[in-house]
């Protein structure tokens, strides 16, 4: 991906800055397969499938064909694909939909250039090659482009929404539902605050909570309040790049790009797996609206996020040359949402 050393520059200098993370050790880092074909050299996002839970579903990046390649989650061995009849820009994430269907996220916008980006909605596959001509959704943001590569779906409602990509903080940009293939449909933020540099994200399969990946940690919310429960600390990867739920109970999926690339299991430490479960279902303690201005997330009562606050100041000092230099000048976005 473009800007991959400086990004990775970024995130040791915000850890440097910082000091230690406030980030849990998972309980349990796990190669369950690994992917070696070389038609995969850019991986850049991963899903379990809902119909043959011993298959997932990866996808190249920007600069290669739009093909969908069905793995073995045994193994890490390609056993189909399905080519999308679309002229893709920046495939970044997928998510399974509530219908069922596998959403291939055309969402990367490194310049933030785009006016509108896309959607394409497919049948999941399994063994085999095919060629499909997908649904295509167009999504615009109220408040102007934006790079992105996480999609995620809530379980419960099947609503989607967009984490942006930011340096320092990224923001959650909900979708109409159901989306309109007759309309650009207008993605509208939330008023809570993501993680910097977020490259995937998944809902735990309860519904309970959403995992979102940085270069340097996995981030864990309880939703829908979007109350932060902690973050987990990741193994060395060459690329941190793909986030996946999967029904093994409180575990997550992490891959990476470039070959070869494992599929790494990592738990969600027992301490945060009870405090999202803790009382009723689905944590109702605040419950996110669209905004005309985007506000943080609620800090957690332990203090566990305390330790980032004077970091951040740092961090903007140092990464400030790094931001000019990553990003062509662009003019002051309105936070506020436009009428679609």
């Amino acid at each position: 991906m473009r800007r991959l050393a400086v990004a990775a520059g970024c995130a040791v200098l915000v850890s440097l800055a910082a000091g230690p993370a406030p980030a849990a050790q998972a309980d349990d880092h796990k190669i369950i397969a690994t992917i070696t074909d070389d038609r995969i050299a850019e991986s850049s996002a991963l899903v379990q499938s809902t119909v043959d839970s011993d298959l997932a579903y990866t996808i190249n990046d920007s600069g290669n064909d739009t093909v969908v390649y069905v793995l073995d989650l045994d193994t890490g061995e390609v056993v189909g694909t399905t080519t999308l009849n679309v002229d893709a820009e920046d495939t970044e994430a997928m998510a399974i939909g509530g219908d069922d269907r596998l959403y291939v996220a055309d969402i990367g916008d490194n310049d933030a250039a785009r006016d509108t980006i896309a959607l394409y909605a497919i049948d999941q596959t399994a063994a085999g090659d095919t060629t499909v001509t997908p649904d295509v959704y167009e999504v615009r943001y109220s408040d102007g482009p934006s790079d992105a590569e996480t999609l995620l779906v809530d379980p419960a409602t099947g609503r989607m929404s967009i984490v942006t990509k930011n340096l320092l903080a990224g923001s959650v940009y909900r979708l109409p539902g159901p989306l309109r293939a007759d309309r650009v449909n207008v993605a509208r933020p939330i008023d809570v605050s993501a993680p910097g540099m977020v490259t995937d994200g998944a809902y735990l399969p309860d519904g309970e909570g959403v995992a979102l990946r940085t270069y340097i940690d996995i981030v864990v919310y309880a939703v829908p309040s979007w109350r932060e429960i902690g973050t987990i600390d990741t193994p060395p990867q060459r690329q941190s790049e793909s986030l996946a739920a999967w029904d093994r109970r409180r575990s997550v999926l992490v891959g990476t790009e470039k070959l070869p690339s494992p599929i790494i299991q990592v738990e969600i430490p027992r301490s945060q797996w009870k405090r999202l479960h803790a009382g009723p279902k689905r944590d109702t303690e605040r419950q996110p609206t669209a905004v005309s201005s985007t506000s943080a997330a609620d800090q957690d009562d332990d203090g566990i996020a305390s330790g980032w606050v004077v970091a951040s100041g740092v961090a903007v000092i140092v990464l400030g040359g790094a931001w000019l230099w990553t990003r062509r000048p662009r003019g002051q976005r309105s936070r506020r949402a436009a009428d679609s």
